[in-house]
C-alpha cells in the first residue's frame, strides 16, 4: 500500500516501526526527559562500628545492608533502596545508589539487619550531594540513638524513640512517623459505650511497649468499616512501610519527649489520641506541645482528635 501521500497511514506506519524496533514509543514524552537527568551516582561505603575501647570492630560479613535516601523536611523516600555488598578485602560494605539532582537537603540512612532480623548497625548523614559521581563514607554505629536528628533517623523515615535496650517478643525500638503523615480531626476514638479491654484496669495499657497488642484489640472488636483512630494507623502506608499502630499514651509521651521537633504541632498546641482505653466512654489522650510537658487525661470515645502512629522493630 502507498503512503506516501497518505499523513494518517503514514503515521500509522511510523509508529508500527517504533513499537517493533523498540518495544515502545515516547516521542517528546515527559518520561523520556526524565530518563535524561544525569542525576547524582553515589558510592556509598559503610565501615566499622565505632565506640569501643579498641577502636572501630569490624561488621559481621553476613548482614543485609540496606540504604535508603529521604527528603529532610517532609520525610519521604527519593528512589528505591539500595543494597551495599561485602568487600572482603576492605572489610566494608560497598555499593552505589542513585540520586536525582535537584532534591534540596537530603537524609541518607544505612542499616545492618542480620539473619534474625535484628537491626545491629547503622548510619546516617545529610551529605550535600552534586551531579556527577561522588563517595559517601559511614562509620556504623551499634544501635539507634532515640531523639531528633541523625542518630534517631529510623527506617521509615521517621524518629526513633524508644529503645529498650534488646531485642525481646520481636523488637527493640519504637519509631514515630513523620508529621506530615499527621490525620487532621475527623477520627474518632469508636466504641463509644463499648468496654475494649477486659483488663480490671485499662490504665495498664498505657505502658511502653502495649500500643501495637491495643491496637490489634480494637480492630478485633471494632473493625475497620467505619473511620477510627486505629482503623488510620493499621492502614497508614509510609514509604512503603505498613506496619504501624496506634501508640499508647505512654508511647505518646516519650514521643514528646524524645522527638519534640518532628512531633511538636508547627502552630498550635494538638491532642492525639493513644490506644489506652478509660472505661465504656473514654480513652486517653495526650497534647503535644513544645512549651511545656505533654498533657494526658481522657476524652469521649466519639470526639475526634489527631492521630499519630509509631511502629516497632
Amino acid at each position: 500500500m502507498n503512503t506516501k501521500n497518505n499523513p494518517v497511514l503514514r503515521a500509522a506506519s511510523c509508529l508500527l516501526i517504533c513499537l517493533v524496533s523498540l518495544g515502545s514509543c515516547r516521542l517528546f514524552s515527559d518520561e523520556h526527559s526524565k530518563t535524561e537527568e544525569p542525576g547524582a551516582s553515589v558510592e556509598v561505603e559503610l565501615g566499622g562500628l565505632a565506640g569501643s575501647s579498641e577502636g572501630a570492630k569490624a561488621l559481621a560479613s553476613d548482614l543485609t545492608v540496606t540504604v535508603r535516601v529521604f527528603n529532610k523536611i517532609y520525610r519521604t523516600q527519593i528512589g528505591s533502596d539500595a543494597t551495599l555488598a561485602w568487600d572482603a578485602g576492605s572489610q566494608r560494605y560497598k555499593g552505589r545508589i542513585t540520586i536525582p539532582d535537584t532534591l534540596g537537603e537530603i537524609y541518607v540512612l544505612a542499616f545492618g539487619v542480620n539473619a534474625q532480623g535484628q537491626h545491629v548497625a547503622r548510619a546516617a548523614a545529610n551529605p550535600t550531594i552534586t551531579t556527577g559521581t561522588s563517595t559517601l563514607n559511614l562509620v556504623a554505629e551499634a544501635s539507634y540513638t532515640p531523639g531528633d536528628g541523625l542518630t534517631g533517623l529510623g527506617p521509615a523515615g521517621g524518629q526513633v524513640f524508644w529503645d529498650k535496650g534488646s531485642y525481646s517478643d520481636g523488637w527493640r525500638y519504637l519509631e514515630v512517623a513523620p508529621t506530615r503523615s499527621d490525620h487532621e480531626w475527623d477520627y474518632s476514638w469508636g466504641g463509644m459505650g463499648t468496654r475494649i479491654n477486659s483488663d480490671a484496669d485499662d490504665l495498664t495499657d498505657g505502658d511502653i511497649g502495649s500500643g501495637s497488642v491495643n491496637t490489634a484489640r480494637i480492630i478485633a472488636a471494632l473493625g475497620t468499616s467505619s473511620n477510627i483512630a486505629a482503623k488510620y494507623a493499621v492502614e497508614l502506608v509510609w514509604n512503603g512501610i505498613d506496619d504501624w499502630f496506634l501508640p499508647s499514651w505512654r508511647e505518646l509521651e516519650k514521643m514528646h519527649e524524645k522527638c519534640m521537633a518532628l512531633v511538636r504541632p508547627p502552630n498550635t498546641s494538638d491532642y492525639y489520641w493513644s490506644s489506652t482505653e478509660n472505661g465504656k466512654e473514654y480513652a486517653q489522650i495526650v497534647c503535644f506541645d513544645g512549651t511545656w510537658s505533654p498533657w494526658n487525661g481522657s476524652w469521649q470515645k466519639s470526639g475526634t482528635r489527631y492521630v499519630r502512629a509509631a511502629r516497632d522493630f
